[in-house]
């Protein structure tokens, strides 16, 4: 009895060692490294259908759709995407191991390694996360918190819109406008004025629930942190 056990245990794990042993279903980038630089995208995720489509993008954006084939013989995955530059690189040498997944393959001479976790929902990107109202709450800077000498009257705001646009009204009442970007690797985001006279503002963007914090990039520049709100300061 105990032996059926032992077997009956091990045939278990084996399938779920098998089960594991799969390009099929939802995955996260969680490294990319290039010869010995890493350039990882911020929240790339891919999704393999048994159909053998699949679609990938960054966040809560698809920027991919195409097919993929998997060789069970030589441990081999082509991924092609319809909407991207055609791939000449060959296909991704694939290892296992538990519920991760690495590629590897030779790019331009250089190495290329994607590592992969599976996932079930689709992660959330800075780009994704910073979009909607928001209200100045603090600013910080070498002195300390002087959001009462910056912005006496609490009027500061700054609206994300999804079309990539901005509106931001500063402590004197004035309005800002212009185009906003996320970089691709980095929680960096710009602020590019429509006046061509005002320099664009860098920020390096963390979120603490509901709370953006905004620290500019310029030396010796502020920290600015918004509450995420549903109306307008009046």
């Amino acid at each position: 009895m105990k032996i059926k056990l032992v077997l009956l245990l091990i045939g278990i794990a084996m399938m779920q060692f098998a089960a594991a042993q799969t390009v099929g279903g939802f995955w996260s980038v969680s490294e990319v490294m290039v010869g010995t630089r890493k350039m990882t995208p911020v929240a790339k995720w891919f999704k393999f259908r048994e159909d053998g489509t699949c679609t990938g993008g960054n966040g809560w954006t698809q920027n991919s759709v195409g097919t993929w084939s998997f060789s069970e013989k030589t441990q081999e995955l082509v991924p092609t995407n319809e909407l991207g530059i055609k791939d000449d690189f060959g296909p991704f040498k694939v290892n296992f191991l538990g519920d991760t997944m690495k590629w590897t393959r030779q790019e331009e001479g250089m190495a290329v390694t994607v590592s992969l976790v599976q996932i079930q929902e689709m992660p959330p990107a800075p780009a994704d996360l910073v979009k909607g109202l928001w209200a100045l709450s603090k600013v910080e800077n070498s002195d300390g918190d002087w959001i009462s000498n910056f912005d006496l009257n609490r009027k500061q705001f700054i609206l994300i819109r999804p079309d990539m646009r901005f509106r931001l009204r500063n402590p004197d009442e004035s309005i800002s406008q212009g185009f906003w970007h996320m970089d691709g690797h980095r929680p960096l985001l710009t602020l590019i004025n429509y006046d061509r006279n005002v320099s664009y503002k860098e920020y390096t963007i963390s979120f603490e629930n509901e709370t953006l914090i905004m620290k500019s990039n310029d030396e010796g520049g502020n920290t600015y942190r918004y509450s995420r709100t549903g109306q307008f300061p009046e």
